[in-house]
């Protein structure tokens, strides 16, 4: 044998499609992210973890302006680690009560605010069921 190159085999893939379907999808993410961050209405995410505890997934620039905490502080955390104490078995309680009853849930509530003023909170609370993503 003399070591010479006689043939290449090889696949090739298209991924215009996928990559296509990256790029639109990353628009419309940034276009959601915009819209969530840019509203006056508090929007935040909890997820129920199998412990039956609440952890924030996700919280808007609303919701860290109103209650002055950064998000390093909050996503990732449990609600207990969250809220105040003295609100906090009413918030689970509400919580709770969504997740059962598989429906939005209004709960209106007055508290102190960090500015220490009395502030009405109304707030509605949604139910949703979201698909595991692996």
């Amino acid at each position: 044998m003399n070591n010479i190159l006689t043939r290449v085999e090889g696949v090739v893939n298209d991924i215009t499609e996928r990559k296509n379907a990256e790029a639109a999808l990353l628009i419309n993410e940034q276009r959601l992210d915009q819209i969530y961050n840019t509203v006056s209405d508090i929007i935040f995410m909890v997820t129920l973890q199998e412990d039956g505890r609440f952890q924030f997934a996700s919280v808007n620039l609303s919701f860290l302006k109103s209650t002055g905490l950064d998000k390093e502080l909050v996503i990732g955390k449990y609600l207990d680690e969250v809220i105040p104490p003295a609100s906090f078995n009413f918030v689970n309680e509400k919580y709770n009560q969504c997740i059962t009853e598989k429906k939005a849930a209004v709960v209106g509530r007055w508290s102190t605010h960090l500015d220490e003023k009395p502030v009405l909170s109304i707030s509605t609370l949604y139910w949703m069921k979201t698909a595991n993503v692996s």
